[in-house]
């Protein structure tokens, strides 16, 4: 989990995103990651975004 701004319209928002960086996906990360639908846009301003956002979550 972390804690994001959106670029377009500063909401700040808690994000669950996939950890690219992790050896236990190794060989094939790739393919893998390609095979999940990730949230490809802010829930606020409905704004195209980056990033491999599996999912926003409540705020706390």
């Amino acid at each position: 989990m972390i804690d994001c701004i959106c670029p377009f319209c500063d909401a700040r928002l808690r994000a669950a995103v996939a950890d690219t960086g992790n050896p236990i996906l190794g060989k094939g990360r790739a393919v893998r990651l390609r095979a999940h639908d990730f949230v490809r846009e802010c829930p606020v301003c409905h704004q195209k975004i980056t990033g491999l956002v599996v999912e926003f979550l409540p705020p706390l």
